[in-house]
């Protein structure tokens, strides 16, 4: 046991440089917490919102545990949220080398793979649960997958303009999934997906205003490379990138009279996973991963001696104090998101989402997954373990 924590030092410095750095940088998460541009604090957050959030929900219990990392972690069939780049190496040549032939019930070499979920979220506080279906098909030297993901939330009352309520509705999302995955070469693979988005959030009037249903299409670029490497001495180890950009596509709008549309929460994965094999029984994968969103951050609005926002005449808009009009294109903003905060350099870096995953796996007996979820206290604040 020694020798191996010994082998294990230097991936482990890894993580703990990488941790120390962005607690130094991220004002969300360091002691500095002064926005002087836009007088922001804790009081004050600057949430990037978007439409359909559902779409960034895990469907597996796998990448759940895992501190939600898994654009690179080892191909299964839950991959097309996380990456489906990762399907080119699962039918048959991404079963780990521990498992003998006797496992080839765990992990069938089958060109066919289905999975099936049901994701309660967020139950104690709206009632909401997400139900998951994927199918993957290997033809040939691609592979092409199918995902259909419903998100139910929780009952709502409706009201008119004075309030009065005019019955309950239960807002109803789903989105359909078509993905073909390829092989570059031995090591790198890549795939293109595309998404078809519906949203229904109310019956037709909220408040007096008049809703509809909304619809929208996206697409996704996946790129994925794991091989073999000799970094630990007497140790097989593999490792692995992963990126993926998902939910590229046309805003949504639910108002009639309303052009400009919400965003769809288009989000970025980057990351790599080192799996180390301890002995012919047993291995241990590490991941990281950092996420982002790529949506425009809101900006910080000029104000009146009334705390009122100051509109600019002759437009719908308003006069910003700092950071950039987010009242732009889908493309324009994916670009935009990168220098775009208020607050300049240290609000972006607040935006970049850090988790941390382990995988340890015994033949036939135990399997422990655990991870770290780190999201700046001013961009959401979701922490956990």
């Amino acid at each position: 046991m020694k020798q191996l924590s010994v082998a294990y030092r230097p991936v482990l410095r890894l993580l703990a440089i990488v941790t120390f750095i962005l607690f130094q940088k991220v004002p969300g998460i360091s002691q500095n917490n002064s926005y002087p541009k836009g007088n922001l604090n804790k009081e004050n957050l600057n949430v990037i919102q978007t439409a359909v959030p559902f779409l960034l929900i895990a469907p597996d219990p796998i990448g759940g545990a895992m501190g939600e990392t898994g654009v690179a972690r080892k191909a299964d069939v839950f991959s097309m949220h996380w990456n489906p780049a990762k399907y080119a190496f699962l039918h048959g040549d991404s079963i780990p080398k521990i498992l003998t032939e006797s496992d080839s019930t765990v992990y069938p070499k089958s060109k066919t793979k289905v999975g099936l979920s049901y994701v309660p979220y967020m139950t104690s506080i709206t009632g909401s649960n997400m139900a998951y279906f994927v199918l993957s098909q290997k033809i040939k030297s691609s592979v092409l997958s199918l995902a259909v993901r419903y998100f139910r939330q929780g009952e709502i009352i409706m009201t008119d303009i004075q309030g009065q309520e005019l019955g309950s509705f239960i807002p109803k999302e789903y989105a359909i999934d078509l993905s073909y995955a390829k092989k570059i070469n031995l090591n790198l693979s890549f795939a293109l997906t595309g998404r078809f988005i519906h949203s229904n959030l109310s019956n037709n009037y909220v408040g007096g205003n008049k809703l509809k249903p909304a619809n929208s299409f996206a697409a996704d670029f996946g790129l994925y490379w794991q091989k073999k490497v000799d970094w630990l001495p007497d140790k097989k180890t593999e490792l692995a990138w992963g990126l993926n950009i998902s939910n590229v596509g046309s805003k949504m709008s639910y108002l009639s009279s309303n052009n400009q549309g919400a965003f769809l929460p288009t989000n970025l994965r980057l990351g790599p996973r080192l799996t180390i094999e301890v002995d012919s029984l047993k291995y241990l994968t590490l991941t990281i991963e950092i996420s982002k969103l790529l949506v425009p951050t809101p900006p910080i609005f000029k104000r009146d001696s009334l705390g009122n926002p100051i509109p600019i005449p002759g437009t719908n808009r308003y006069e910003i104090a700092s950071g950039m009009d987010n009242n732009v294109s889908t493309f324009r903003g994916l670009f935009q998101s990168f220098y775009d905060a208020p607050d300049g350099l240290s609000e972006e870096l607040s935006e970049i989402i850090l988790a941390f995953g382990f995988e340890f796996v015994t033949q036939k007996a135990f399997i422990l997954r655990g991870g770290y979820h780190m999201e700046s206290e001013r961009k959401g604040n979701r922490k956990f373990f």
